[in-house]
């Protein structure tokens, strides 16, 4: 419930701090007052939209804040999922900047705008003529038959497997049609990948085959060199291998005689074997390599494939034309096996179709059985309201297999006032006095069975007076008992049911209109009243039905 509301700088309110009081409270006031002003006020702590116009000074910034007991109201998991410290006195503020720029806070914490309205929702129900347009919605009255039957739980569990389930149908749609276009694209990509496949890549095979290509181009130039080299070595007649064998000899009389010189002639016989292996392997390479245009034609059109490639596919190196194949593959084989993943998914869709049958059977069982219950109920309630010709009955069918976020279940509620006419869609049969009184009487039986902390009625005395007003006014009181609610009024059989009695006021202050509330007093609640029913000065009459409505 709401216990406590202050508010600054906020259109015609400078500055306002004002306790509330569970059970029906009204709220009174010559029109312009600031009674709708004080609404939204609360809409904003109840995450409606902000504006820098509805600054009272746009000097300063406006800040709302209202005080909530929520102790009974299962609200621990929201606060939990949100990271939010729980209190059951919780505080919603709302700042509004001079440039319209806003913040929200829950317990001082900052949180989103959306998030505040999630909680919002949850403590406080604003009956207002846009929420009586609402009732003309399909939707409505469906949630409207859920909330009677309690069927929070089992539309919780229906809502999770029809989204997945829509899910999984968007996804096996775009898989059909990625399906249907890269299957045009195969013969494509698999002749690329063929192409590619066949050319065999291999950086260290490419780089091989350049440096074999220098080779068998210079092959007779080559074989010269290692020629001449090795005839020098070994073959010429002054050669250098017999000149180190003539210098290691002339070291070998003396080398007895030094220590230095056993060393170099050792070293020179080492050097001696090395350049004796050096001749053999230049003589080896000289017998191997030979001038072979049959290999250079073959390595030639290898690098010619690669070069192709390159330029086909606009790339630099052979990495990258890997790369390419890599890419190639993994398409060719995503489209392969495209077949697989759609199989898997309409399975999964298939399954999800029998949940989603079960469920929703169970929701339209729970519904049907409701139905009957909800309209027996409303005609009670239309009687004691005033409408006594009317008649409310639901227009239910059945939609298959055919899923919506609610289930299979197509329900209108169709009304008539007036004995002897055809039932017909509300918007097209109900009169605005009529919606109200039938919105009223859907929000008491919904209060029988929803956690409703705070229940505002704004306007709900539209196209209604006298008896009639007094009827509406004691099914608020009776909601009354198990829910805060507020009535916002002009006529005074309602004013007169309240337990709290809430004035809204406006006067001049430094030339400035400014609108003030204040809780009437036992004394002060007859002569409201009697305002209310005969004018700013009311007579001795006026007085006394002013009692009289405060007595009955």
């Amino acid at each position: 419930m709401l216990l406590h509301l202050k508010i600054k700088n906020y259109i015609l309110i400078k500055d306002l701090d004002i306790h509330f009081e569970d059970g029906f409270s009204v709220i009174t006031g010559e029109t312009g007052a600031g009674k709708s002003i004080l609404l939204g006020a609360l809409g904003l702590i109840l995450g409606e939209r902000a504006e820098s116009k509805q600054l009272f000074n746009d000097k300063e910034k406006c800040v709302i804040e209202g005080t909530f007991n929520i102790g009974f109201y299962d609200l621990k998991p929201f606060f939990e999922d949100k990271n939010l410290d729980y209190d059951a006195q919780t505080i919603l503020r709302r700042e509004v900047g001079e440039n319209g720029k806003s913040r929200a806070f829950i317990n001082d914490t900052p949180v989103s705008l959306a998030d505040l309205k999630e909680l919002g929702t949850r403590l406080v129900d604003i009956h207002s003529q846009h929420e009586t347009l609402q009732l003309n919605s399909a939707k409505y009255q469906i949630g409207f038959i859920d909330a009677y039957c309690s069927n929070k739980i089992l539309l919780q569990e229906f809502f999770g497997q029809y989204r997945q389930y829509r899910l999984l149908q968007m996804e096996l749609q775009s898989l059909m049609e990625q399906e249907s276009q890269m299957k045009k694209d195969l013969d494509y990509f698999q002749f690329q990948y063929n192409e590619l496949r066949e050319a065999q890549l291999n950086e260290e095979e490419i780089e091989m085959i350049q440096q074999e290509i220098a080779i068998l181009n210079h092959a007779e130039e080559i074989k010269s060199s290692a020629v001449s080299a090795a005839n020098i070595l070994l073959e010429q007649e002054q050669n250098v291998l017999d000149q180190l064998n003539e210098i290691r000899q002339l070291l070998t009389g003396v080398a007895k005689y030094h220590t230095p010189l056993a060393s170099l002639q050792e070293r020179i016989q080492g050097a001696g074997i090395e350049l004796k292996d050096i001749a053999h392997d230049l003589q080896h390479i000289a017998e191997m390599t030979f001038a072979d245009g049959e290999k250079i034609a073959l390595y030639n059109q290898k690098l010619q494939t690669v070069f192709n490639l390159q330029k086909k596919h606009q790339v630099q190196s052979i990495a990258s034309l890997i790369k390419i194949y890599v890419e190639l593959e993994n398409r060719i084989q995503n489209i392969t096996g495209f077949d697989e993943k759609i199989y898997a998914i309409k399975q999964t869709i298939e399954t999800l179709e029998h949940q989603l049958q079960h469920t929703s059977k169970v929701l339209s069982e729970r519904r049907s059985a409701a139905m009957p219950k909800i309209i027996s109920a409303l005609q009670q309630l239309l009687l004691q309201v005033g409408l006594v010709n009317a008649v409310v009955k639901f227009e239910h069918t059945l939609t298959g297999n055919s899923f919506n976020e609610t289930g299979i279940d197509k329900i209108q509620l169709l009304f008539t006032g007036n004995k002897g006419s055809a039932l017909a869609p509300i918007h097209k049969a109900a009169s605005g006095g009529e919606l109200s009184r039938l919105m009223l009487c859907i929000k008491y039986l919904m209060a029988q069975t929803t956690l409703l902390p705070t229940l505002i009625f704004d306007e709900i005395d539209s196209g209604i007076s006298g008896e009639v007003a007094l009827k509406v006014a004691m099914i608020m009181q009776q909601m009354s008992l198990k829910h805060q609610v507020f009535a916002i009024t002009h006529l005074p059989q309602i004013a007169s049911k309240g337990t709290h009695h809430y004035f809204v006021f406006k006067e001049l202050q430094n030339h400035v209109t400014v609108s003030h509330i204040k809780k009437l007093t036992t004394q002060e609640r007859p002569i409201e009243i009697a305002k209310m029913l005969g004018g700013e000065k009311p007579s001795e009459t006026a007085l006394a039905n002013a009692m009289e409505l405060l007595s009955r």
